[in-house]
């Protein structure tokens, strides 16, 4: 009982040293900083005579089942916004714990009452192949936004096993050296701290010298979501544009709003979308009266998100999305008094004798379903934070390194001998990292009946575009397939990929 008492209470303890800052011993310079690390000791138990299997308490990984369950650090670095950082670790002090082997992570299972299952595992025979485990000293697990401030994330491996002479080697003390390279030009933020960034000085370590970096994150869109544009001493109705298309507003429309279209100059009508005024088409508005037969029309689209949504972004970044994640419906809101709104421009011009014509145009054909909310690095500080990030994003499909995946489509009046370009983005789901991470993943496109065109080939947790041009004549009037198929890697293993979209182009004849 006296030991156990023991334990609890030293336990207790180095959760409270560990919890509580301490002063920090950092050195500032302009291209970076050095801070000195004291690392806290983490409790553990020896369990056996002859084994002498030794069971760090806070060090367990449920991602990693069949690994040594060793404790690790991560610190939390503020960088100017999409620059780099370089990492030493220098003046090492290591302890040592002697003839001992470390405890494997355990695997996790779901009961039917959807409690944790956990069981016991041994340690899987592909750690052993360094002579420590982990084989580097620390790593770099990412880049993120922490409000306003870019960060990297360090992981240090305080804990190594070595396997040769059977100890634990044990990061005591070190100088944690962090140099800023690949500068980047970025806009200071200088407007005033809320009350949540003083906590932040406990989060990052060089948070004195963050205060140069401050900025902005990006924003997806330039919508004006400040309100500025609300009158709030004016009614609006607001209305859902579930689709794209022409809108029109009736006068019995008008009515069922609880208006009253006697009181209401026509020329005044307004719609705003995401705080900006579309231009209207008013019939029946030039006698200032809002009559039955007059209609309100305007071309509105559905909630799509970023424009560029094609592009890959870096890491840290949020995810440019085809369509809004949260609703693809879009909302506008209708006003009315007060100044004129916009109005269309009107141009009614015959051009006489005219003989050339558009006989052809570009069909876009957009190919996603949102299935799945996964996303790489799930144990990296970074992706824990609650961003939305380059990975996070909900996926569709699931293609594999044997697999042959089809997307079906429909193409009509196709114009010969001219190029269809297909782009779709993939992300990284599985590898053995222990066999493969660089070029881990390689998948090319065919369509119909077709050899495989073009490839990409990416590394595990990262994001790959595939990119292929074929000929129109390889399409048919009628349904089409699209194949996604997977190639071998440089290590010819297994690996899967997540399909987020698949973006297909052809030329049509127009048939006006």
């Amino acid at each position: 009982m006296n030991n156990i008492l023991k334990i609890i209470l030293l336990t207790l303890f180095l959760l409270i040293v560990d919890l509580f800052p301490q002063e920090k011993d950092i050195d500032y310079s302009s291209d970076g900083f050095i801070y000195t690390l004291n690392i806290v000791n983490e409790p553990f138990k020896i369990e056996g005579h002859q084994k002498r299997i030794i069971d760090f308490y806070n060090a367990v990984d449920e991602s990693n089942p069949g690994s040594p369950a060793l404790p690790s650090k991560s610190f939390i670095v503020a960088l100017p916004p999409y620059s780099k950082i370089k990492v030493q670790l220098i003046d090492q002090k290591l302890d040592f714990i002697k003839n001992v082997i470390p405890r494997s992570n355990p695997k996790i299972s779901l009961a039917s009452d959807s409690s944790l299952i956990y069981s016991e595992t041994q340690i899987e025979q592909k750690h052993y192949r360094s002579e420590l485990f982990p084989s580097q000293q620390f790593e770099i697990t990412g880049y993120t936004w922490i409000r306003d401030y870019y960060c990297a994330i360090i992981k240090i491996h305080t804990h190594r096993y070595n396997w040769q002479k059977r100890q634990v080697e044990i990061l005591n003390t070190a100088k944690l050296k962090v140099q800023f390279d690949d500068l980047k030009p970025f806009d200071l933020n200088s407007s005033s701290e809320g009350d949540f960034d003083e906590s932040l000085e406990d989060v990052i370590i060089n948070y004195e010298q963050a205060k140069n970096f401050r900025s902005f994150q990006p924003l997806l869109t330039q919508d004006d979501s400040t309100g500025n544009w609300i009158d709030y001493s004016k009614e609006y109705v607001k209305l859902k544009i579930p689709d794209d298309g022409i809108y029109r507003i009736y006068y019995d429309d008008v009515i069922e709003y609880g208006l009253n279209p006697a009181q209401i100059n026509p020329l005044t009508f307004k719609v705003y979308w995401k705080g900006q005024q579309i231009s209207l088409f008013v019939f029946g508005e030039n006698d200032n009266s809002f009559d039955p037969g007059d209609y309100i029309e305007f071309w509105a689209t559905k909630n799509y998100g970023a424009p560029n949504y094609r592009t890959l972004v870096e890491t840290g970044e949020e995810y440019l999305e085809y369509m809004n994640r949260y609703s693809d419906t879009s909302l506008v809101w209708l006003s009315w008094d007060g100044e004129n709104g916009f109005r269309t421009t009107m141009v009614n011009n015959i051009i006489q004798n005219l003989t050339d014509t558009i006989s052809t145009h570009i069909v876009s054909i957009h190919l996603e379903e949102n299935t799945r909310l996964w996303y790489y690095g799930n144990i990296q500080p970074r992706v824990q934070l609650p961003f939305w990030q380059e990975n996070k994003y909900w996926k569709w499909l699931q293609v594999t390194n044997n697999s042959n995946k089809k997307f079906e489509f429909d193409a009509e009046s196709v114009v010969p001998n001219t190029p269809v370009f297909t782009l779709s983005h993939l992300s990284s789901w599985f590898v053995d990292t222990q066999i493969i991470w660089n070029n881990a993943h390689k998948y090319g496109a065919k369509m119909n009946s077709t050899d495989i065109i073009d490839s990409v080939t990416f590394d595990f947790e990262d994001q790959g575009s595939l990119e292929a041009i074929f000929n129109s004549n390889d399409l048919i009037e009628g349904l089409n397939k699209y194949r996604m198929a997977g190639m071998p890697n440089d290590s010819n293993s297994t690996n899967k990929v997540l399909v987020d979209w698949v973006d297909i182009d052809y030329y049509q004849y127009t048939n006006a």
